[in-house]
């Protein structure tokens, strides 16, 4: 091979040389086009969330392009940047790396609890249902005093920090219009406190679902559940109503309902311990002691 041959064969080989490596302006250098990539990358990752795995073509577009216009390029930036990366897979390989490395730390930190907090595995609680009575009632009365329809559960299985949850369906008819009509569910404590809840009733003769959730806040031991399906303020009217599908669930967290029963009769123990007022010494005897002392 002659010299010029070798110097042309050099020259050729120069230009091939920085074409690869002088970047053209309008194409992301490495750091630009990594932050980019892991942008993208993660948007591709939201999009298989449940919350956004409904969006259709257009509209995951729209998203892309919002990325795009955070880091102040357009498509035709971003396709020529993709071409020319494309034309050194070992630089693209490097790029990649980083993006990889990048979308890696951020996983961690979120594992680590870095964007939310870490709340802990949730309390599954048991639940049985309380409910022992008929599960249907008809209403259908021409009575002065109503039938409001009262229930009283007691059970030495109840418990402080028990959730209870009173559900059933009612239709109540537009004739039956006394004032104020409602449903209730109350906790009685030993310590004589009361906890109750209530929900007003529709009279548009429909059929509707009713729930009522009580827990058990207070520290102390559990006398009895009451409860009342039809409240209302005093009148004569015709009454009719049906009630039907009644459940009362008592849910609890099994795991813990040994300490909770000892910590009850600890409670109880002193609620009802008899203190005694010790009689206070008369002023002679608290002379002589007072002798005695020196």
């Amino acid at each position: 091979m002659s010299k010029f041959q070798n110097k042309y064969l050099f020259f050729i080989l120069l230009l091939t040389f920085f074409a690869c490596t002088n970047r053209p302006r309008d194409v992301l250098n490495v750091r630009e086009m990594t932050n980019l990539l892991v942008d993208l990358h993660t948007l591709d990752g939201i999009f298989e969330t449940f919350e956004f795995s409904h969006l259709n073509a257009d509209e995951r577009n729209r998203y892309y392009e919002a990325v795009l216009k955070n880091h102040n390029i357009n498509q035709a930036q971003f396709d020529s940047t993709l071409v020319w990366y494309s034309r050194d897979p070992k630089r693209f390989e490097r790029v990649y790396a980083r993006v990889l490395k990048r979308l890696t730390n951020q996983l961690d930190e979120v594992k680590a609890g870095k964007f939310h907090p870490i709340f802990p595995a949730p309390i599954r609680l048991a639940n049985v249902d309380i409910w022992s009575d008929t599960t249907h009632f008809v209403l259908n009365n021409r009575v002065a005093e109503r039938n409001q329809l009262d229930f009283t559960i007691i059970d030495s299985t109840l418990m402080m920090q028990d959730i209870y949850v009173l559900h059933f369906h009612m239709k109540v008819m537009p004739e039956d219009s006394c004032a104020n009509q409602r449903i209730q569910l109350n906790v009685h404590y030993a310590s004589g406190f009361v906890d109750s809840v209530y929900q007003l009733v529709r009279n548009d003769g429909n059929m509707h679902e009713y729930t009522l959730r009580l827990t058990a806040d207070r520290e102390a031991r559990i006398d009895s559940l009451t409860g009342r399906f039809f409240a209302v303020d005093s009148c004569f009217f015709v009454q009719n109503a049906h009630i039907d599908l009644i459940t009362l669930d008592r849910k609890f967290n099994a795991d813990i309902q040994d300490e909770l029963r000892a910590k009850t009769e600890l409670i109880e123990r002193f609620r009802t311990f008899e203190f005694r007022l010790l009689p206070m010494p008369s002023e002679e005897r608290i002379s002589r002691l007072l002798i005695f002392s020196q």
